[in-house]
């Protein structure tokens, strides 16, 4: 048969490298084409190629990745992987992504504050009437998995350290704080109204440190576990539609500032003729200071966002 003779040439260790690129790339071909004539496959051939012909291709192609035989063989490559759906960057619903096994950065902000806000959890507050400049470092790092060519599971974590130069007046120093935030970002990619959907899934957990004993120095102040679900769809061809429900449990060392809430948000994306874009949005926000009953509030939002790309090149121009 065919396929033994060339694996003979594979095999044999005096085969010239131009021979034994050939060989090796019509071996792949044979054995592909013997897997055709089976009968009863089902989708067992998708797996056969994906599984043995697909690696004998590219261990052909890397024989010498510089010839005109390499360059036919990744177009062969890349025939099969688009007629059996094989390409682990295009999901089952035919969205295209690209992820980065680990990604992140860091952050340097400065900025001056002539009328520093005292800020607490129980939605008080109040004006410092001092001023100071105010730094904050961040870091973030990111590590993003695909599994089944549907489900996108990415961790993440936030670490931000905030810092006033005024370190004299405690109303000012006191929010001096370091905030580590864990995250849990789910997606299941689907079909909803014959266009690809993600549903979302979210865990996240915070703790806050923070100088609110006066003292200079960070202390457990509050933490947080928030969840998350939502639903993306493009269900109008202008853009795409998101509805999330997110449920939050805020703890704080002070009883007084702990609370549970409830958010419901919906936003709409519109692609313009102009190339620029709008987005609408409406959100309630729910909070319960069940400890302090009269410091609870309900919150509405309507917003809208409207988009100006390349204002000036490379630049977009945001209006709310």
């Amino acid at each position: 048969m065919a396929s033994e003779e060339y694996q003979k040439i594979i095999n044999d260790k005096s085969t010239d490298e131009k021979i034994l690129q050939i060989s090796s790339f019509q071996y792949a071909e044979t054995l592909l084409s013997l897997r055709r004539m089976e009968k009863n496959l089902n989708n067992d051939l998708a797996t056969y190629i994906n599984q043995t012909i697909i690696p004998k291709l590219k261990e052909a192609k890397e024989i010498d990745s510089l010839s005109n035989v390499s360059t036919d063989i990744q177009k062969r490559i890349t025939e099969l992987t688009q007629e059996f759906d094989l390409d682990p960057n295009v999901l089952k619903n035919g969205r295209k992504v690209y992820p980065k096994p680990i990604s992140g950065y860091v952050l340097q902000r400065a900025k001056f504050d002539d009328n520093v806000s005292l800020i607490n959890e129980e939605n008080n507050v109040q004006q410092s009437m001092r001023e100071s400049f105010i730094f904050e470092t961040e870091l973030l790092a990111k590590h993003e998995r695909v599994f089944n060519r549907s489900i996108i599971v990415t961790p993440e974590m936030r670490l931000t350290f905030i810092q006033n130069s005024d370190q004299a007046n405690p109303e000012v120093y006191q929010n001096d704080s370091a905030i580590i935030a864990l995250n849990l970002k789910n997606k299941y990619e689907h079909n909803l109204f014959s266009t690809p959907a993600s549903f979302l899934f979210d865990l996240e957990y915070l703790n806050t440190l923070k100088d609110w004993k006066q003292t200079h120095t960070r202390q457990a102040y509050a933490s947080s576990l928030t969840y998350t679900l939502g639903e993306r769809f493009a269900y109008f061809n202008f853009g795409d539609t998101t509805i999330r429900l997110k449920s939050k449990r805020y703890k704080g060392k002070n009883e007084s500032i702990s609370n549970n809430s409830i958010t419901i948000s919906a936003d709409q994306t519109v692609a313009l003729i102009s190339q620029n874009l709008l987005i609408l949005l409406l959100e309630a926000d729910l909070v319960d200071n069940y400890n302090n009953k009269p410091t609870s509030t309900n919150s509405y939002l309507a917003r809208v966002d409207y988009l100006i790309n390349n204002i000036v090149p490379q630049y977009t121009l945001s209006l709310s």
